[in-house]
């Protein structure tokens, strides 16, 4: 199973960066399948591009792997294995895009965006 796994990662991995390579103008977008698209940065959909689902898929299939083959840390002893590790990459998941985000939007900037402390999915509630 962890070929597969491996095999997805750099899948995924290498969509990334023919998108990348297309945005920076080393490549032409024009010898590639339309496989990539972009959504407003201003609006509530920022983060649904398809260097954001990407990035995404990366990070959660690292973290299947870690906690699949090297963790296996128990939540709770009454829930099935699977759903075990599934709850395990989801928590990482999370803390992982958090601590992201901070190095994005508020160690890297400028101009800090604070509100990036929070975990988006917390401020999201909240908006």
């Amino acid at each position: 199973m962890i070929y597969i796994w491996l095999i997805l990662l750099i899948a995924v991995l290498s969509y990334r960066e023919v998108l990348h390579l297309i945005q920076r103008g080393s490549w032409n977008d024009w010898d590639y399948w339309n496989i990539f698209w972009y959504t407003d940065n201003h609006s509530w959909r920022k983060n649904w591009d398809s260097f954001h689902i990407s990035n995404g898929l990366a990070t959660l299939i690292i973290f299947e792997m870690i906690i699949e083959y090297l963790l296996q840390i128990p939540i709770a002893q009454y829930v099935g294995e699977f759903v075990q590790v599934q709850l395990n990459v989801l928590i990482y998941w999370v803390l992982w895009m958090w601590f992201r985000n901070i190095w994005l939007h508020i160690v890297f900037k400028r101009e800090p965006e604070w509100k990036y402390l929070v975990p988006q999915f917390i401020y999201n509630l909240w908006r």
